[in-house]
C-alpha cells in the first residue's frame, strides 16, 4: 500500500503553473511569419470544436467539476461562450473569452495556461509592455516592483490605475487564473514578471498607464508611466545591479532559485528560502549540505520560508520534513481519484493498479504515515515557516503538515489554497488554437484539513508594511526575527 500511495503523492499537487516566475528573454517562434501566430484568425467552427474538447475533457476527469459552481451557474457561461464564438478570432482573443470561463468553476488547478510564447513573440517583434509589479497586502495595492524612466517610490500604495479602484484592477487581470472555491486568484498576477502579461491581454499594445499613487512621504501624485521594449527593459535592469548588489546579505533575496540557505549570524537562525517543490535529486542533496551547515553553525532557530512557492511535488515536502521532526506524520489524510483515459494515459502506473476500474469511477485511498529515520541531521531547534498568498499546492501540504503535527510555528498570511482542495493535473492541448490546459484529476484532505473554504492560517499574522517595502525590509521575515529574539530573552 505505501508504494500505491507513493504514486499518487509523487505528483499529488504538481500543478504548480508551468510559465515562466520572471521576464523570461524572448523565443524565437517555430514557425516566422510577417503577422505573429497568436494573431492568426481560426474559424469558428474549429473553435467551437475546441470547446468541444475542452469540457468533454474536464468533465471526464475532474472529479467533481462543479463542486464550487454549480451546473445551473455554469451552464449559461458555457452558453454564452459558444454564442459569442461566431466570428473568425485570433488565439489571444479566444483565450481572453474562455479562460474566465474556465475560472469559475473556482478550481484553482484546471484552467487555460496564459500563452506565454505569445507574449514572448509579441515582445521579440518590438511589442511594448510594463515593467510593473504590484502587490495585494491585504489592505493595499503596494509598488513591489518597476524597471522604467519614471522614479517610483518602491512600496508606494497605488490608489488607481487608469482611473479604475487598484484593487479592481488588480482583480480583473485575475480573472483568467481561479484559486480554490473563488472565482480569481490575486496570487497569479502578483508573481514576477506575469502582471506584465496581463497587462498585455488586458489592455493590448497601449503606450502609457496612468498611475495614482500614494508615496512613502504621503503625498499624492498621479504618474504617466510608459511602456518599455524588451532592450529597453534590460537596460533599466542593467543600472541597477550595482545598487541590487549592494544590499546585504541580511535583506538580499537570491533571484530564480528553487532553494537556498544563509545564516543570519545575529540571530543565531538558518533561512531557507523555498521557492519550488522541484527536482527530488538535487532537493536532497540540498538538504544533506544545509542541514550539516545548520549542525555544524549550531543553529538555534530555522525559519523556512515558502511565501512565494506554487507548489510542485509533494515528496519533496516529505524529504524536508524528515529532517524537522523523528514523529510518524503524513501529508495527505485521504485522496480521491477519477478515473479517466486521460488519467491512464498519463499515469501509467495508475492503470497497472486499477485495471479494471470503470471509467468516471472514484477511487479512495487513505494516507499513510511518514516514519523518520534516525538521521543525525535532524534539526531539533525551534521551526518557523513563513507563508502567505502565494503559497499555493504543495506548499500548502507542506504548510498543513506543519501546522497538524504541530513540527513548527507558521507566520505571515492565509495560503491561497485550501487544506481540502482538488489537484494534480492532466494536461491537453486544444487542437486548433494551440492553447495548454489542465483539469485536477484528484480530490485531496490534506493534513488537518477542514471543508471550510479556508486556507491554511498561520499562528502569528504579519503583513508586509509599504514603509518596510520602501526600506527594503521584509516585514514578516524582520517580525520572525523579534519573535525569535524575543523568545531568546526570556530563557
Amino acid at each position: 500500500m505505501k508504494q500505491i500511495f507513493t504514486i499518487f503523492t509523487s505528483i499529488a499537487i504538481s500543478c504548480s503553473l508551468h510559465i515562466a516566475t520572471t521576464f523570461a528573454e524572448p523565443q524565437t517562434p517555430n514557425q516566422e511569419s510577417n503577422q505573429p501566430s497568436y494573431l492568426k484568425p481560426i474559424t469558428p467552427d474549429k473553435l467551437k470544436e475546441d470547446l468541444d474538447f475542452l469540457f468533454k475533457t474536464i468533465e471526464e476527469v475532474h472529479p467533481n467539476m462543479h463542486a464550487y459552481t454549480s451546473k445551473e451557474e455554469f451552464d449559461p457561461l458555457q452558453k454564452q461562450l459558444y454564442k459569442s464564438v461566431n466570428h473568425p478570432m485570433n488565439r489571444i482573443e479566444f483565450y481572453k473569452l474562455t479562460a474566465p470561463v474556465v475560472a469559475s468553476l473556482k478550481n484553482g488547478h484546471t484552467f487555460i495556461e496564459v500563452p506565454l510564447m505569445d507574449f514572448q513573440e509579441y515582445a521579440k517583434k518590438g511589442g511594448k509592455y510594463f515593467p510593473l509589479g504590484l502587490h495585494w497586502n491585504g489592505e493595499n495595492v503596494i509598488l513591489s516592483d518597476y524597471h522604467g524612466h519614471l522614479k517610483l517610490s518602491i512600496g508606494a500604495v497605488v490608489l488607481t490605475i487608469d482611473n479604475q479602484n487598484a484593487k479592481e484592477f488588480l482583480i480583473k487581470t485575475a480573472k483568467y487564473f481561479a484559486a480554490e472555491g473563488k472565482t480569481y486568484n490575486l496570487a497569479v498576477p502578483q508573481r514576477k514578471g506575469w502582471l506584465s502579461m496581463f497587462l498585455w491581454l488586458e489592455k493590448g499594445n497601449v503606450e502609457s498607464l496612468m498611475l495614482k499613487v500614494k508615496n512613502n512621504d504621503g503625498e499624492v501624485k498621479t504618474y504617466d508611466l510608459k511602456a518599455v521594449s524588451y532592450e529597453e527593459l534590460r537596460n533599466y535592469q542593467k543600472k541597477n545591479v550595482k545598487k541590487a548588489e549592494s544590499k546585504t546579505k541580511s535583506t538580499s533575496k537570491p533571484e530564480n532559485q528553487w532553494y537556498s540557505y544563509r545564516y543570519i549570524q545575529e540571530y543565531d537562525t538558518g533561512l531557507i528560502e523555498f521557492n519550488m517543490f522541484h527536482d527530488m535529486e538535487k532537493f536532497e542533496k540540498f538538504l544533506k549540505e544545509t542541514f550539516t551547515k545548520i549542525r555544524d553553525q549550531n543553529v538555534s532557530s530555522l525559519i523556512i520560508d515558502i511565501r512565494n512557492n506554487p507548489g510542485g511535488s509533494s515528496n519533496i515536502g516529505d524529504e524536508l520534513l524528515k529532517y524537522l521532526t523523528d514523529k510518524p506524520f503524513r501529508q495527505f489524510e485521504k485522496i480521491q481519484i477519477r478515473i479517466s483515459r486521460q488519467l491512464f494515459k498519463t499515469q501509467s502506473g495508475l492503470k497497472k493498479l486499477y485495471p479494471d476500474a470503470a471509467m468516471g469511477s472514484t477511487v479512495t485511498n487513505e494516507g499513510e504515515f511518514e516514519k523518520p529515520q534516525d538521521n543525525p541531521l535532524r534539526f531539533k531547534g525551534r521551526v518557523f515557516t513563513l507563508i502567505g498568498p502565494k503559497s499555493a499546492s504543495s506548499s500548502v501540504c507542506f504548510a498543513s503538515a506543519v501546522k497538524h503535527f504541530q513540527i513548527g510555528t507558521l507566520i505571515g498570511q492565509e495560503t491561497v489554497d485550501t487544506p481540502v482542495s482538488y489537484g494534480d493535473c492532466i494536461y491537453e492541448v486544444l487542437p486548433s488554437s494551440g492553447l495548454r490546459f489542465s483539469t485536477a484529476c484528484k480530490h485531496f484532505v490534506k493534513a488537518g484539513g477542514k471543508p471550510d473554504g479556508r486556507g491554511v492560517i498561520p499562528d502569528y499574522e504579519a503583513k508586509q508594511k509599504p514603509q518596510d517595502s520602501a526600506k527594503g525590509v521584509d516585514t514578516v521575515l524582520q517580525f520572525t526575527l523579534n519573535l525569535i529574539k524575543i523568545s531568546e530573552a526570556k530563557k
